[in-house]
């Protein structure tokens, strides 16, 4: 909850924001990264953070992940 927080705080969205199905490109960035850092900084499967944000299922979280490292990759 933490950093989903943080995430969101520094993009000036809320944690409902993040959670929400809105899907502007600027909030699905802050919404990936909140996932990256999840993933990476804690011990949560992709199906607990995937509850966490009210995503269908995990094959969303793992889109994100994807995005996230394929960017980093890039830059």
């Amino acid at each position: 909850q933490h950093i989903g927080q943080r995430v969101a705080q520094y993009f000036n969205y809320t944690l409902a924001d993040l959670k929400s199905a809105c899907r502007t490109k600027d909030l699905v960035f802050a919404r990936h990264l909140a996932i990256y850092c999840m993933k990476k900084l804690t011990g949560r499967s992709l199906r607990e953070i995937a509850l966490f944000l009210h995503k269908k299922d995990h094959s969303t979280i793992l889109h994100a992940l994807e995005k996230i490292e394929k960017s980093r990759q890039q830059d």
